[in-house]
């Protein structure tokens, strides 16, 4: 079974084809064997393509498509911006498809269209840092792992 949510693209505000960046994937043993076998047949998977091809090729007439709610693409923002609108009531997830968050001072340089939804992902983290301490075990989780392998090469 998969379930995957529509992509998006600056030309469609709904591809035919689905986004990877969020699936619920759970084959079965003899799913799997064959998702296998078709990696290895010519022209399934070329070595230049990421998972999003392969398996919008192997699922092609065969996945659930969820609601663009569960993966509402920042390409939306930008290039359709009603769409968005309608939309934004019922995301559960945002995909960063376009521009990756970052420190608020390190987003917008110059024009910035996806400003708006950047600011909101600022108060989110915001809320995140201030009740989870996000910040802090990210950090000391970072310096364990370097410090694994300073002393494990």
């Amino acid at each position: 079974m998969i379930a995957a949510a529509p992509d998006a693209w600056d030309h469609t505000a709904k591809d035919t084809k689905f986004n990877s960046g969020v699936l619920l994937l759970r084959p079965s043993e003899a799913e799997y064997r064959l998702l296998l076998r078709a990696l290895a047949t010519p022209g399934m998977h070329l070595p230049e393509e990421g998972d999003q091809p392969f398996l919008n090729r192997f699922y092609e007439y065969r996945y659930f498509g969820l609601p663009h709610g569960y993966n509402l693409n920042l390409v939306l923002y930008k290039w359709f911006p009603m769409v968005w609108e309608f939309l934004w009531p019922r995301a559960k997830i945002v995909h960063f498809t376009v521009r990756k968050p970052r420190r608020p001072g390190e987003w917008c340089v110059g024009a910035c269209p996806e400003k708006g939804a950047l600011e909101w992902y600022a108060d989110v983290f915001q809320e995140m840092v201030e009740n989870y301490g996000y910040v802090r075990s990210f950090h000391s989780a970072k310096k364990r792992w370097l410090d694994e392998i300073e002393l494990y090469g």
